[in-house]
């Protein structure tokens, strides 16, 4: 993850090609005339309640905070971009990604929506998908990526008259497809403020999909056909292209963000062939640095 932070830093020089035709809404610093001051909303730390929820942002499960540190603000030819870090619900690791705000969209830059989404994408063709991203004009809602490589492939393998089942590394593409629409307006209550806060959303769609592209025989395997106990995973949803051809994830994130307050709800719905789940972030509140030592 380390280098890939790094390689995402390198590219933030990129942009300078890049013209933002959107409105930036410029979020608050503590100094603005210092380049070098940290970000901070009320406060430098957002402290979230994270869980299992249903498809209406309600929770279903116990849950547990997170806390997301807003960190540098940077601003490349015109574009402000804020750094910020969500803490790893799993193993408390200070995960980093970025924030573009406009007057349209709430854009989450990251590596395949890591840290809210856990990817099933190798972390050897992530940069190929940064890259794409970041050098992108900021003021399209569509992103489309794809890159060569090869897939770590379960199939049957024929020794010694004995069929085995097992990997084979099979030429292949992996194909990125990253969709923004405009959710509008929402309003938030918080039992510390006497008015409805007012907040603007944004649907992201992710998909990420491998083509096979090597020798004609090889496909992704119905594992249904081998064990009746398979047969409740979603093939016909995830496997197409004569089988050729598989999602790896399935991705739909709402985001609502809100001045000066920052980031307030992440619902995720994340599918993939073996596991369905729904899971949110919600915004407690914000505590200072100067609070917290």
């Amino acid at each position: 993850m380390k280098n890939s932070f790094v390689f995402l830093f390198a590219t933030l020089l990129f942009l300078f090609a890049c013209k933002e035709k959107e409105c930036i809404v410029e979020t608050q610093t503590k100094d603005a005339n210092d380049p070098n001051a940290k970000f901070g909303t009320y406060g430098d730390y957002a402290y979230f309640l994270y869980g299992n929820c249903d498809d209406d942002g309600n929770f279903t499960d116990s849950t547990f905070y997170v806390v997301l540190a807003y960190k540098e603000k940077m601003n490349v030819n015109g574009i402000s971009c804020n750094l910020a870090y969500l803490e790893n619900p799993v193993n408390g690791d200070k995960i980093p990604f970025f924030i573009a705000r406009t007057n349209k969209w709430v854009k989450i830059f990251s590596h395949t929506l890591v840290p809210f989404v856990p990817s099933f994408v190798s972390e050897e063709f992530a940069p190929h998908f940064w890259q794409t991203i970041w050098t992108t004009d900021y003021s399209k809602s569509r992103f489309d990526t794809v890159t060569t490589g090869v897939y770590p492939l379960l199939t049957f393998i024929t020794k010694d008259t004995l069929s085995l089942i097992g990997n084979v590394f099979v030429r292949c593409k992996y194909h990125f497809e990253y969709k923004y629409e405009n959710l509008g307006e929402a309003f938030f209550n918080f039992p510390y403020l006497t008015t409805p806060v007012r907040a603007l959303g944004t649907k992201i769609t992710f998909n990420s999909i491998v083509k096979l592209t090597g020798d004609e025989n090889y496909k992704f395997i119905r594992l249904d056909e081998i064990d009746p106990n398979m047969k409740n995973l979603p093939y016909e949803e995830f496997y197409f292209d004569n089988n050729r051809s598989s999602y790896l994830d399935k991705v739909v994130m709402k985001v609502y963000c809100a001045e000066p307050l920052g980031i307030l709800w992440v619902w995720v719905k994340h599918k993939t062939l073996w596991r369905e789940r729904t899971y949110l972030y919600q915004f407690k509140y914000n505590l200072k640095i100067s609070l917290g030592g």
